[in-house]
């Protein structure tokens, strides 16, 4: 099934002052002429993390500097996969959403060590099946856990969770006992993304900023709800000292 057919609007046609394939075409080559030069800086400043004989102050200002180029790099990714999931139709296929959470979480391991983060993921114990582009769906997950974590503190627990209802399977993402932080420029940002990777697979998003919940819906594959017994997977992170 195409995630074209469960869309309520065709992917060609655009609302009145929606942006044209044009438009989108010619910021993606703009982001690629701005992520040129980047990538000269990106590399003298890994050679400059190489020399010896830097004070304190230099040292200091060379990993400043670094850290603000990748935040930078990072966004204009970000900003690619973004007009990608609103410029192009998503490739949709029965997805085992089971199979996309255990990835995205053993991929992120070592992240989630170096932040002293706990995932738990709350799934299904039997296949779940929906209809849904297994990339978008893996970006849009990871993308909503790297959110979570960026608002985390040590020993925080993040819950992923798939329930279901009403011909849908809902991938929650939250941060419960984490209130008073809400989010910045750079986590809307990234949950942009999110929302654009999930809705081009006519799928629903919702976002609570404080505590953080995120609810990333997508389409159960014949409309059919999962068993109801389930799994609970820790992946505990150690303290940092």
């Amino acid at each position: 099934m195409s995630c074209a057919l469960l869309k309520r609007m065709p992917q060609d046609t655009h609302a009145a002052g929606e942006p044209s394939a044009v438009f989108y075409s010619e910021l993606a080559e703009g982001l690629h002429a701005i992520a040129q030069p980047l990538t000269i800086v990106r590399g003298a400043l890994g050679a400059l993390t190489l020399c010896e004989g830097k004070s304190p102050q230099q040292e200091r200002y060379v990993h400043m500097s670094t850290e603000h180029v990748e935040r930078v790099c990072d966004m204009l990714s970000g900003l690619q996969d973004l007009l990608d999931a609103m410029q192009f139709d998503a490739e949709c296929a029965a997805v085992d959403l089971r199979e996309i959470i255990d990835t995205v979480l053993e991929d992120m391991e070592p992240l989630s060590r170096k932040s002293a983060v706990q995932f738990v993921a709350v799934k299904p114990s039997e296949p779940i099946q929906v209809i849904g582009d297994p990339f978008r769906t893996e970006k849009a997950l990871r993308t909503a856990l790297k959110t979570a974590m960026s608002l985390a503190s040590q020993g925080d627990l993040i819950r992923v969770e798939v329930l279901s209802g009403d011909g849908f399977a809902d991938l929650v993402v939250e941060n419960p006992k984490k209130q008073g932080k809400g989010l910045g420029s750079t986590e809307r940002f990234s949950l942009a993304l999110v929302q654009a990777n999930i809705r081009s697979q006519a799928g629903v998003y919702a976002c609570v900023e404080d505590p953080l919940h995120l609810s990333l819906k997508l389409p159960l594959q014949g409309m059919e709800s999962p068993g109801s017994e389930v799994a609970i997977h820790s992946y505990s992170i150690p303290q940092l000292h």
